[in-house]
């Protein structure tokens, strides 16, 4: 997981926040072993996160991405991927469809960027929640944590 979100967050820096003076800091658990995710499938999900909140976002403003290891919810065990701004939260009227097509505010958008985040962490058997204030916005993920062999480690890369 750190790998690709360190990836995602040179590319992001480089292109879309550097536009709009978005700071970026990654807090990343070094302890998290190679897991057993659809690489792609949670690219398109930081990517959506991130392309949501640089839109949404003020210039200047600060985006933290944060993995955590060994994340126990019901029993089970998970790794943890958060997504935080600081910028001015989630307008009250859409918090309650945010994970349902809706039309976009923003020109040229279909309004499915997070109900395709939701949809590809259902398929790779994660889930997703937010909180969200005049304080900014915080995405909480967990993902299954089935760590993968050195086999499928190597034949992935």
């Amino acid at each position: 997981i750190n790998d690709l979100v360190e990836r995602l967050a040179t590319f992001l820096e480089k292109t879309l926040f550097a536009k709009r003076n978005i700071r970026v800091d990654l807090e990343l658990d070094t302890q998290i072993p190679p897991l057993l995710l659809n690489k792609d499938k949670l690219t398109q999900v930081l990517l959506n996160i991130c392309k949501n909140a640089a839109e949404a976002l003020p210039e200047h403003s600060h985006l933290w991405i944060r993995t955590r290891n060994q994340k126990y919810l019901e029993g089970e065990c998970y790794c943890e991927l958060e997504v935080e701004d600081n910028g001015p939260g989630i307008p009250i009227e859409q918090r309650e469809k945010l994970f349902q097509p809706q039309q976009s505010s923003k020109a040229g958008h279909a309004g499915l960027g997070l109900v395709i985040v939701r949809n590809l962490l259902n398929e790779m058997g994660g889930k997703i929640n937010y909180t969200t204030g005049n304080w900014g916005t915080r995405f909480h993920i967990i993902l299954p944590r089935t760590i993968a062999s050195t086999l499928e480690t190597s034949e992935k890369r």
